[in-house]
């Protein structure tokens, strides 16, 4: 997985291959134009995903081998 952030832009990439871009030009994008911090969790429920159903297992793990961030 991958992220590729500039002031244009933010593009998504999966093995290499980009599969989404979002333009983030404009005064409704300013928070992207500010410092961030990064949460990487393992969120169960909510809109995306959906909440749990009596078949959803737990626990759940998420295994990181490494995060790399870099800035130009």
């Amino acid at each position: 997985f991958g992220i590729e952030w500039d002031a244009q832009e933010i593009r998504w990439y999966v093995d290499g291959q980009q599969y989404y871009s979002h333009t983030i030009v404009g005064d409704e994008y300013t928070e992207f134009h500010q410092p961030h911090w990064f949460m990487i969790n393992l969120a169960i429920g909510g809109v995306w995903g959906g909440n749990p159903t009596p078949d959803t297992v737990f626990p759940q793990k998420m295994y990181i081998d490494w995060v790399r961030v870099w800035q130009q």
